[in-house]
């Protein structure tokens, strides 16, 4: 890459929460040349569209936020999950060796079941409880074996500004219910979609080395029921709300009852200041005016 110029990036998936996130943040720091293509505009389930994709505008990163990412519809529509998440990655993967380029793919923390009560590191196995998490374990593979420069990055719990996501679910529950009903038997670390945003944009910057795996979302855990809490609680809505284990609400795909994502490789590494998850929620709800 020429260290004259701004670094060339092509976002795949640019209409979802992270790729439109993404494009917010480049706006916001101007030190970059983006390539936004949606999913009309690049379909990466085609080997063809990605090589003429790479090859026409010769990207130095290819950051992969195309995704089939619905976790129930997935254990039903397992063939388009697949070419989604595993044929298109590979697609990309292959294009990005091919070509140079060094690929940003994200991931997920329903790669893992759940058993641990210590956050995962990226060294711990992985084995995963439903369709969409095994897809993404593929997906990693995928990237590894394709012998293109990458990071891959397992977020976890993204909430952000854009698309319908579970912070806006949660405040049309508040509009819409009387009494909210949440799990209380998951624990997570959400992840802000702008720190995520920032993080890549860290990687970018610094050229940080080496290149690999790497877990990023928010410190410390909390459950869904908790997050739905401090949700109302920061945007001034006085809503009940009733913990309930998850099978209330039938879902199609098991979720991991624990997936707290350690960041200490991303801390120790490059000394990189991981945001907290209450103090990153207040900051976003402030700075969007959500708050009542």
């Amino acid at each position: 890459m020429n260290a004259l110029r701004y670094p060339k990036i092509l976002i795949t998936g640019a209409n979802g929460l992270v790729g439109r996130t993404l494009q917010a943040y480049w706006d916001e720091h101007p030190e970059a040349e983006i390539i936004p293509l949606t999913r009309q505009e690049l379909d990466i389930t085609r080997a063809d569209a990605v090589q003429d994709a790479i090859r026409r505008h010769s990207p130095d990163y290819v950051i992969n936020c195309a995704a089939y990412t619905q976790v129930d519809r997935a254990e039903v529509e397992k063939e388009k999950c697949y070419a989604v998440n595993v044929l298109g990655t590979a697609h990309l993967a292959q294009a990005a060796a091919s070509h140079g380029s060094i690929l940003i793919h994200l991931s997920t923390d329903y790669v893992f079941d759940g058993k641990k009560r210590t956050p995962y590191t990226e060294e711990d196995a992985v084995n995963p409880l439903n369709y969409y998490g095994y897809t993404k374990m593929l997906s990693e593979e995928e990237v590894r074996k394709s012998g293109a420069a990458h990071y891959i990055l397992r977020p976890a719990w993204i909430y952000g500004r854009f698309g319908n996501n579970f912070f806006h679910r949660v405040l049309q529950w508040a509009e819409e219910k009387e009494v909210i009903y949440a799990s209380n038997d998951q624990t997570g670390s959400p992840t802000n979609a702008e720190d995520l945003a920032a993080f890549m944009a860290f990687l970018i910057r610094k050229k940080a080395h080496p290149f690999g795996l790497y877990h990023f979302s928010n410190e410390g855990q909390t459950t869904r029921y908790e997050m739905v809490a401090e949700i109302l609680r920061l945007t001034g809505h006085r809503k009940k709300v009733i913990p309930v284990d998850s099978s209330f609400f039938k879902p199609l795909a098991k979720r991991p009852p624990y997936s707290v994502l350690s960041k200490q490789k991303v801390k120790s590494l490059w000394n990189y200041p991981v945001p907290e998850w209450r103090e990153s929620l207040e900051k976003f709800i402030k700075k969007y005016g959500y708050a009542d």
